[in-house]
């Protein structure tokens, strides 16, 4: 079944936001006022064919841009192996990640940017 509603009226669409307000979360505030329809590089474009410079993405997307090539490729042959897990089962690329000197530490948020924090007053005091 695909429950993907075709864009009536560009980012105006009344059923794609009747849907949206009605069934998903909001996280600290309200919906970007337009529809996302694809993104590449740093750019994602709006259901009316806007090209957005995209600051507010998570840290991959920022980085390395939205549908880098390898990355999409890796992705594609890697779900067709095996796409995701109860946190408590371990596949082999999971654990292949992990720091071989010392124990890892999540990063994604607040555990992204202390280790970052720390180098860079380090680096200001001369300690390297």
């Amino acid at each position: 079944m695909n429950d993907v509603t075709e864009p009536k009226s560009g980012n105006a669409d009344p059923v794609f936001w009747e849907k949206a307000r009605a069934h998903l979360v909001r996280y600290g505030g309200e919906f970007a006022p337009f529809i996302a329809e694809r993104a590449q590089g740093s750019f994602m474009w709006d259901a009316t064919g806007r090209r957005i410079l995209d600051f507010c993405s998570g840290q991959m997307s920022a980085i390395l841009g939205h549908s880098h090539p390898e990355i999409a490729e890796v992705v594609r042959r890697t779900v067709g192996e095996l796409d995701h897990l109860y946190s408590t089962i371990l596949p082999r690329p999971v654990v292949s990640f992990a720091p071989s000197r010392r124990p890892g530490r999540a990063l994604g948020g607040a555990g992204a940017r202390k280790p970052g924090a720390r180098a860079s007053r380090l680096h200001r005091r001369g300690i390297q």
